[in-house]
């Protein structure tokens, strides 16, 4: 047997009778009976949520999808996609939802036999950090200095830093309070800006941008002028 569809536990006695004998008393019973049965609930899931249940309050919508024609989702930041749709969507963004306070999303499903079943999952929302700040928005050394080319930002209290070459976080260049960019090198005046972010609870801030900056040597002149000892000079 691979699957139960019906359980039966007794039977229930619609009709009790009696066959009379010719004495007047009862000579047997007569009834009629139904079968009791409790009928299967239906096997309930949803797949959308990834496996942690830990989402960032910056994050994208995520669609849900029930297995269960008419199935109803519910919780927090949770929009149901209405009569005879399985589908719905959950929006991290949701001001319902309490930053980092654990809470359920639960699907249910009633069938045409009126009995119930659902299913819930716990998840969790954590608020996105603001980005850092930089320790000075302008990071200056001078051409041909030989000391490391260092970048420095603050943030949260505990929280880890990521260091980038875009605004779009193309490629991670390191991690971080302080960034040593002295691959740049000071051979040229230049100006070569870098993008910060920071983590907290697992979620990235958006970046911010810090600008490393190569400043040119002050051009210097002497000419020998000639003069005499008396003479003057304008």
């Amino acid at each position: 047997i691979t699957s139960v569809t019906e359980i039966y536990v007794g039977f229930m006695v619609n009709q009790i009778g009696c066959e009379l004998s010719s004495g007047n008393t009862c000579n047997s019973l007569i009834y009629t009976y139904e079968p009791v049965k409790i009928n299967q609930l239906a096997q309930l899931d949803f797949t959308g949520l990834n496996a942690a249940g830990t989402y960032c309050a910056a994050g994208p919508a995520i669609p849900l999808q029930g297995n269960q024609t008419d199935g109803a989702f519910m919780g927090g930041g949770v929009t149901d996609g209405g009569a005879n749709v399985n589908t719905a969507s959950f929006d991290p963004k949701s001001l319902s939802i309490t930053r980092g306070v654990p809470f359920l999303i639960t699907y249910e499903f009633t069938d045409s036999k009126n009995c119930s079943a659902s299913i819930s999952k716990q998840v969790i929302v954590n608020e996105t950090p603001v980005p850092p700040t930089p320790a000075q928005d302008e990071f200056g050394y001078c051409q041909n200095d030989t000391q490391a080319l260092v970048l420095k930002a603050t943030g949260n209290p505990g929280a880890d830093f990521a260091w980038y070459n875009t605004p779009a976080k193309t490629v991670l260049l390191g991690t971080g309070p302080v960034y040593d960019a002295s691959s740049v090198g000071t051979a040229s005046p230049v100006t070569q800006s870098f993008y910060v972010t920071q983590f907290s609870s697992g979620c990235e801030s958006d970046t911010r941008q810090v600008d490393l900056v190569i400043n040119p040597l002050p051009s210097a002149d002497f000419t020998n002028l000639g003069q005499c000892a008396k003479d003057s000079v304008t």
